[in-house]
């Protein structure tokens, strides 16, 4: 089985972790605030028994890894984000994940602020 790592588990990277474990990966998410999910974040997931925590760290076996995908909110210095680019892994952000995923053409908006007005 194919291994997914996700860095950052926000509401993007919940929903890249249900359509992961969907295609049969086996989903790892790591999150600085991973302590601090409510029950209602972490069980929004399909299935959260099937995504594996992992501390926001550099892992051991990173080569292990298929694919990474990262949160905008994640910088480039990171220790994770930076073992995981230079052991290799394809990463790809979260936008450019769920835009592979469609197969029609599409307008994307993107922003901080003004996409509730």
């Amino acid at each position: 089985m194919k291994k997914a790592l996700i860095i950052g588990l926000g509401q993007s990277g919940r929903a890249a972790a249900d359509v992961l474990l969907l295609e049969g990966y086996q989903v790892f998410a790591a999150d600085a605030f991973h302590e601090t999910l409510s029950l209602q974040q972490w069980f929004s997931l399909q299935d959260p028994s099937k995504v594996h925590k992992l501390q926001d760290r550099p892992v051991e076996d990173i080569a292990s890894y298929a694919l990474a995908i990262v949160s905008p909110g994640i910088a480039k210095d990171h220790p994770l984000y930076k073992q995981v680019r230079e052991a290799g892994i394809p990463c790809q952000g979260e936008a450019e994940f769920a835009l592979q995923k469609l197969h029609q053409k599409s307008i994307g908006i993107t922003g901080s602020n003004g996409k509730t007005t």
